[in-house]
């Protein structure tokens, strides 16, 4: 009788060890195919941002004078650019606004260490881009300086704008480096009467000093011709961005 007792508690043992397997390993591939179903693989897109150096993952070291050019997403998102031979990077300024066509590859599954360094969500191979900057024919033009063009200090700068991007016949304009850091500012003069919807002549002149870095990247810059706006609303807000290169 004890015999038959111990037989039938073992069967019941190996029986719940066998039950409690079974359903350890089915949890085991359950878990394996979710994470495989949320795997993220390489894909193609579009992404509009701006056209900025990429941040360093490390920020605790020296700061260096390397950048490393790619797209920031509206949510502050990086992306690096790999062009290969679709389009050529150097017509590209800082701070542009850019769209971006190609197929996008997670960090996580790049093959070399490269791109580590930098604090992106990956890498996009370019297959088409748009980057011209918006034209505002209708509202301003400017004849000096043209975009891309080489610029010296002292810059004049001509133009016609329509009177109501005047305020007290003047508007604002800026001057910036690559990095966005503002290195000359500026008020626009009307040429004649600004209280009128047609387009009224307009000069001004900024004096500046280089951007004191060799590397290629630091010759880019913008020149910003702001509406004025008295009001202080955003939606009254205006500008025209030119894209220029420093000697």
């Amino acid at each position: 009788m004890y015999k038959k007792v111990v037989i039938i508690f073992a069967f019941l043992g190996l029986a719940a060890s066998a039950v409690f397997a079974f359903f350890t390993f089915n949890q085991f591939i359950y878990n394996q195919k979710q994470a495989d179903s949320e795997h993220v693989l390489p894909y193609d897109g579009s992404l509009s941002g701006e056209y900025v150096c990429l941040p360093h993952r490390d920020t605790s070291g020296p700061i260096t004078m390397e950048c490393a050019f790619g797209l920031k997403t509206e949510n502050g998102e990086y992306y690096a650019l790999d062009f290969g031979a679709n389009a050529d990077p150097s017509i590209f300024q800082a701070g542009q606004a850019t769209n971006i066509t190609g197929r996008f590859t997670p960090i996580e599954l790049l093959s070399t260490d490269h791109w580590k360094i930098y604090d992106i969500e990956g890498i996009i191979s370019v297959d088409d881009t748009s980057h011209t900057p918006e034209a505002k024919n209708d509202l301003i033009t400017v004849q000096n300086p043209q975009p891309n063009q080489v610029i010296a200090s002292p810059l004049e700068i001509r133009g016609e704008a329509r009177g109501t991007w005047f305020f007290e016949a003047s508007f604002p304009i800026v001057l910036t480096d690559w990095d966005g850091k503002i290195i000359a500012e500026g008020i626009a003069q009307a040429q004649d009467e600004w209280m009128t919807e047609e387009f009224v002549a307009f000069r001004a002149t900024l004096t500046f000093e280089n951007p004191s870095w060799d590397a290629d990247f630091s010759k880019r810059g913008a020149l910003i011709l702001q509406k004025d706006n008295p009001s202080g609303l955003p939606e009254n807000d205006d500008a025209l961005e030119i894209p220029v290169r420093f000697e």
